[in-house]
C-alpha cells in the first residue's frame, strides 16, 4: 500500500435410517447395535465473510455526511484510484502488483475555505483529515500491503511516534501518533479480510475524533460484509 497511502457451505446428503432392525443379539438380550446414523460425526463447517468488491468501496469509504468540524469535505481529490494513481513510486507500483491490488479510493477533508479560489494560506494546528480504502484479491496480499504502510509510516513519516489502542479495528489493526512536517498526527491503520483501511488526522484534530472515524469506517465494513 502507498506510503500516503472465501464462504464454504458443507451439504450433508442421503443420511441413513436412523432407525437400524434388531438382530438376534438384540432379541436375546444384548446390547443393541449402534445406528449409523448416530454413530456418524458431522464436521463442523469452515465458514468465512465473502471478500469485499469494488462495489463495496463506495459504501465503506470516508464521504462528504462525515466531514469533521472545521473542515471542507474536497469532492475533487476524493476519488477511485487505479494502481498507478495509488501507488507512491514504482517501487510500490511493483508491490501492489504482486499483493493484487484491485483498487484504491481516498477522501479528503481540509482547512474551512481552504477550497476557495481565494483561500489564505494554511497555518498551523489547521485540520486536514484522510481516509483511504486498499482492495486486493486476497487478505493475505492486503495483510501484506499494511504491513507495509505502517513500517513506511514509521520508518519514513512520522518522528517520536507512539503506539495508541486500535483495539477493534478489523482483523488486524496499528494505532500511531507522532509528528509530520511539525504537526501532530493521529494515524489508524487496519486490514479488515481483503480491505486495507487508513484514517488519519493531523493539526489540532483530537486523537478520539479521529479514531470514532475510523470506528464509523470498520462498522460500514463490517455491513457490507
Amino acid at each position: 500500500m502507498s506510503r500516503r497511502s472465501a464462504a464454504a457451505v458443507l451439504a450433508i446428503a442421503g443420511l441413513l435410517e436412523a432407525c437400524t432392525p434388531l438382530d438376534d443379539s438384540t432379541a436375546s438380550g444384548g446390547p443393541p447395535l449402534p445406528s449409523p446414523a448416530s454413530s456418524f460425526v458431522i464436521p463442523e463447517p469452515r465458514l468465512s465473510p465473502a471478500p469485499f468488491t469494488e462495489e463495496d468501496l463506495e459504501r465503506v469509504a470516508l464521504a462528504g455526511g462525515d466531514t469533521p468540524v472545521g473542515t471542507d469535505f474536497a469532492q475533487e481529490y476524493s476519488v477511485d484510484q487505479a494502481i498507478e494513481e495509488f501507488a507512491s513510486d514504482d517501487e510500490e507500483l511493483t508491490a501492489l502488483r504482486g499483493d493484487g491490488f484491485v483498487l484504491g479510493h481516498v477522501s479528503l477533508f481540509v482547512p474551512d475555505g481552504q477550497l476557495e479560489p481565494d483561500a489564505p494560506p494554511v497555518v498551523a494546528g489547521e485540520v486536514f483529515v484522510q481516509g483511504i480504502a486498499g482492495l486486493f484479491e486476497t487478505p493475505e496480499g492486503a495483510d501484506d500491503s499494511w504491513r507495509r504502510y505502517v513500517a513506511n509510516l514509521r520508518r519514513f513519516q512520522l518522528r517520536g511516534e507512539i503506539r495508541i489502542d486500535a483495539e477493534g479495528l478489523g482483523d488486524t489493526a496499528e494505532g500511531l501518533r507522532g509528528r509530520a512536517d511539525g504537526e501532530a498526527v493521529t494515524v489508524y491503520a487496519w486490514r479488515t479480510a481483503n480491505l486495507v483501511l487508513v484514517v488519519s488526522g493531523s493539526g489540532t484534530i483530537a486523537p478520539r475524533d479521529v479514531r470514532a472515524l475510523a470506528a464509523l469506517t470498520q462498522a460500514r465494513a463490517d455491513r457490507a460484509r
